[in-house]
Parts: structure tokens; sequence; C-alpha cells
């Protein structure tokens, strides 16, 4: 991989990852080479910080390949570099539950390692969740877990969201171990049983009307039934014989 370059760039990490991608593509002969250099020169005459790659895409020569690429790269970078801090600390008693909002959206600001917006967090937290992706953002950010800086707002981790999340990675079965109403509401929802007492009720067998014997006798199914002491009601139905 070649050095972090040194350079008046508000951005080097950015550069380091395009300056790969053309020395790899450079080394196949890729005509991919001329699609890099082209975003490497413009990230490195662009004057002020980038937030996340997203702020790129308006550059010339970044597209969504470029920032796909870009944000891959940073997230590969910060978890070979990354020093989790030892006053860093996590609620024990609050384990996401697995595949719930707070699950997905720590794993998925884990997995990209940068500042990012609301629009860009939502289809990559989605991915992790069964349910409405961002729901628990608030919660998180209420638990001091996940940051916002900026209008529009960028989230990322904190140093206890950072550790939350590492472990999550690294122990996915404890995020099944979620105690009811954790992310402020239960796992499942509260059930009311109905309770239908002896003497309240009929069971009533409803027999398709097309169910017969024969044309010359399409009462007889009925009336063996209710011979058998066997309370029948005759519909059309639109699937099944009884």
């Amino acid at each position: 991989m070649p050095p972090i370059p040194k350079s008046t760039c508000p951005n080097p990490l950015y550069l380091a990852c395009l300056a790969e991608h053309m020395h790899k593509a450079q080394a196949t002969g890729s005509k991919a080479y001329y699609s890099y250099r082209k975003a490497h020169n413009a990230i490195l005459h662009h004057p002020t910080t980038f937030s996340s790659p997203q702020d790129a895409r308006h550059l010339n020569g970044i597209g969504p390949q470029i920032v796909s690429k870009l944000i891959k790269w940073l997230s590969d970078h910060n978890k070979r570099n990354s020093v989790l801090p030892a006053t860093g600390s996590i609620p024990h008693s609050y384990t996401p539950r697995l595949r719930g909002s707070p699950y997905a959206i720590l794993i998925a600001l884990h997995a990209t390692g940068v500042h990012i917006a609301r629009k860009e967090l939502e289809p990559l937290a989605q991915s992790y969740c069964d349910g409405a992706a961002l729901s628990g953002l608030s919660t998180l950010v209420a638990k001091g877990l996940v940051n916002k800086v900026g209008n529009p707002a960028k989230y990322f981790l904190t140093d206890a969201g950072a550790l939350l999340a590492q472990r999550l990675t690294r122990q996915p079965q404890a995020a099944e171990r979620t105690n009811v109403g954790e992310e402020g509401e239960p796992s499942f929802p509260p059930i009311t049983p109905t309770i239908f007492y002896p003497g309240t009720f009929d069971v009533v067998l409803i027999l398709d009307s097309r169910e017969i014997r024969s044309i010359a006798n399409r009462d007889y199914i009925c009336a063996q039934l209710q011979k058998h002491h066997v309370k029948v009601e005759v519909r059309a139905l639109e699937l099944g014989d009884i």
C-alpha cells in the first residue's frame, strides 16, 4: 500500500486511497487508472476538508463508484489503525437486540468509519435490520453511543459506541440477549388474550356448496354430518372443501 501522502491537501486519506487504486490499475494496465487519476487530482486541489466521502460527489471525476471505494478504504483503514481508548465505557446493561434498529445503526456506522448523513446511513443500516432502520437513532444519541455534527446532521460513533459496535461484531450472539424495554419498547408487542368460556361459543363446520355426492343428491354430505350432531353451514368457499 502506498504511504499516506504528506501534503497540504486537507484530505490526505482520500489521496492515499485513490493513489493505491491508481497503482493497482496501472500495474494491470487497466483503463480505470485514468478515472482514479482524475479523481485524485480533484481531491488534491480541493481546499477544504470533507467530513465524509459523499461530500466529494460534487467534484469533477468523483462518482458513486469512487465514493463507494473511498468509504470501504476508509473503513478498512480505521479498523487497521484504530486504538480504542481505555477510558471508553459502555452501559453494561445495554445490549441492542439482534437486527433491531440500534444494533443495525451501530454495525453500519462501524463498517463505514466516517461521518455520514441520515439519508446515506439508512440504506446501510437497513441491511442489518428487520424493521425501520433508523427508529433507534435518537436512543443511541441519548445513550451517548452516537453523536452528530453539522446541519444537515452527520452521524458517527462515539468512543463508547465504537467499543460496543466492536463487541457486537466480535460476539454477535450477545446481541440476542436483550431485555424487554431496552430500546424503549418491548421486543414483542403486548398480547391480551381473549378467553372464550364453555357455553359461550359454537364450533361450526363450514362446507363448500360445491362439495356434493351427486347432482341428484346435493345434500347428502351435509345431512350425514348433521346426523352425527355436527353443526354445519354451507357456503361458497374460495379455497378448500371444508
